[in-house]
């Protein structure tokens, strides 16, 4: 009886460690590119699920090769480029060191392609161009995002003139288009945005953001 509940015991100890271990290994990371896609398996081949942008964290949780498995902190769980992370330490970490400011709140989103409640991101400025901007609007499936140059910013109202453009609708493939973002920050929050663009083979480039 007593080499039972010694059994029993090595067991239970040995599944701690283990879970230990595991917990160990996961490891925190930003991303440190404008815009990484996260996708279903590890590899080009495999589908766009979620795009990442510039100093997200993520968390690690396992590798295969040059790809890592990651979840988001904004959202987003997948596989993703690895050499495009930079680690991070644990517990509460800083932010990357960046000119960058985030805005984010939950509001509605109007699109051709979706209505409803999601989330409004933007970012203003990287670590290595101040004037960039991006605008991204998400909820569930539904991710569109906006990528130009800040063209004014002026007591909480940005213009931001949009070059580049992501759907979710479009397999997150990067499309050349032209347009302008509207965005009202107020603090750290995003109160509204307005993007209206056009681009070869685009019928839904434009998107509102209400927050509230």
């Amino acid at each position: 009886m007593k080499f039972k509940y010694l059994i029993l015991g090595l067991l239970t100890i040995g599944f701690s460690v283990v879970i230990g271990v595991s917990a160990a290994l996961a490891e925190l990371a930003r991303v440190n590119v404008e815009a990484l896609n996260v996708r279903s398996g590890a590899g080009l081949n495999f589908d766009v699920t979620f795009v990442l942008q510039e100093g997200d964290l993520v968390e690690i949780t396992r590798r295969s090769g040059d790809w890592a498995f990651v979840v988001g902190e904004r959202g987003g769980e997948g596989w993703v480029y690895a050499p495009f992370l930079i680690p991070t330490s644990g517990g509460n970490p800083s932010p990357p060191p960046s000119s960058g400011q985030n805005f984010q709140s939950s509001g509605r989103i109007e699109n051709a392609r979706f209505s409803g409640r999601g989330t409004g991101s933007v970012r203003l400025g990287t670590s290595d161009n101040s004037r960039s901007g991006t605008v991204n609007l998400f909820a569930g499936d539904f991710n569109v995002t906006y990528y130009g140059t800040i063209r004014s910013n002026f007591e909480g109202i940005v213009q931001i003139e949009v070059d580049r453009f992501q759907s979710s609708e479009l397999n997150f493939r990067t499309l050349p288009i032209s347009g302008i973002c509207e965005v009202n920050i107020s603090g750290a929050g995003l109160r509204s945005a307005l993007c209206q663009v056009s681009g070869s083979g685009i019928d839904h480039g434009r998107t509102s953001f209400n927050a509230g």
